[in-house]
């Protein structure tokens, strides 16, 4: 019986099985990511990510006690690997992402900084296999999700501008920061917006919530 058979009629399964994306940054939303798209069924994962695990990451990060001090790449490949099929591929490169080609179909920026997304986004861009960008940002009980066709130059061009260029990261106290509803909730919609991009379904290439209003807000599809 076929690992996927709950989902045959909801993902197209041959392209699903086809499909590669590159995840920079393995903390909260980066792992979950992973390991999600790991049992959808993603044929290949590349992982980024040169930092350890941490106390603190425990709570709101798919690591395990028993992974602290250990590289966040190399452990979220362990770790997914111990769901992937033999079809499916998982490659870890501890080491932080500076102009690395991708040559995946999806790239994925879970980083810590505005300055690391812009490398990857100026990556993404440049790659002749890369079709979609997709761009997570989470703060304690708000996340938003960016999307971009990476061949449209209009998108291109307004996603550098208005949310790229000259932009800082917001700052809250350390210990109010992150919590796993939060990631959750983040990753579900990332996940999402893969499963449309392989059925070419319509996908936001805006999506935002805040849990404390519970307040969302949805930009315009891409069609």
């Amino acid at each position: 019986m076929s690992l996927f058979l709950r989902q045959t009629d909801l993902v197209n399964q041959n392209r699903l099985f086809k499909l590669g994306c590159t995840i920079v940054g393995c903390g909260a939303g980066g792992s979950f990511t992973a390991l999600t798209l790991t049992k959808l069924g993603v044929g290949k994962l590349v992982l980024y990510d040169m930092d350890v695990v941490e106390p603190q990451n425990i709570a709101n990060q798919f690591f395990r006690l028993s992974d602290l001090g250990k590289n966040k790449a190399l452990i979220t490949k362990e770790i997914c690997e111990a769901y992937k099929t033999n079809n499916q591929h998982i490659e870890a490169h501890p080491e932080r992402f500076v102009n690395q080609p991708v040559k995946t179909d999806i790239v994925l920026a879970l980083t810590d900084t505005i300055e690391a997304r812009q490398d990857v986004f100026k990556q993404a861009v440049a790659s002749s296999k890369c079709l979609l960008y997709i761009d997570a940002r989470m703060l304690a009980n708000d996340w938003q999700i960016y999307t971009v066709n990476t061949k449209d130059y209009e998108q291109v061009l307004t996603f550098w501008k208005d949310y790229l260029e000259d932009l800082r990261n917001q700052r809250q106290p350390c210990t109010a920061s992150a919590i796993i509803y939060n990631v959750l909730g983040e990753v579900s919609h990332i996940v999402n917006t893969v499963k449309r991009f392989v059925n070419e379904e319509p996908y936001r290439l805006l999506h935002a919530y805040n849990y404390i209003d519970n307040y969302q807000v949805l930009g315009a599809l891409n069609k």
